[in-house]
């Protein structure tokens, strides 16, 4: 049940959910997203492999580009549970920006994600 647990992307603490999901670059990395999911794409890490390259203005853009399409997917879905779905407790847990760590500017740039799609709602 320990391991079931440490695989998903919410912690539950005095009755609280709190979002803990993680970035993947291949193998699990100590960085956390800032929202309740967890994030595997085609993100390029640092030579160390234990961070997101976010020095080179190249492999920076692209990994910022990445992030603002986790926010914007992670708004798409929301929305559509919220259109369908009636049970707002566990569902809203998953979707709150929460601080990232140790990097909190990945947790901004799937944020500012979120925010663009929202400010393109209809």
């Amino acid at each position: 049940m320990k391991i079931l647990n440490s695989l998903i992307p919410l912690k539950f603490q005095n009755d609280e959910i709190y979002p803990s999901g993680l970035i993947f670059i291949g193998l699990g990395t100590h960085q956390t997203t800032g929202i309740g999911m967890h994030v595997y794409s085609h993100l390029i890490p640092t030579i160390e492999r234990e961070n997101l390259d976010l020095q080179d203005p190249y492999i920076s853009k692209w990994n910022r580009e990445l992030l603002l399409s986790v926010g914007q997917i992670a708004r798409f879905v929301y929305d559509q549970l919220m259109i369908e779905n009636k049970q707002f407790d566990s569902t809203l847990a998953s979707y709150s920006f929460q601080p990232s760590t140790p990097n909190n500017e990945i947790g901004k740039n799937c944020e500012i994600g979120d925010l663009i799609i929202t400010s393109f709602s209809f």
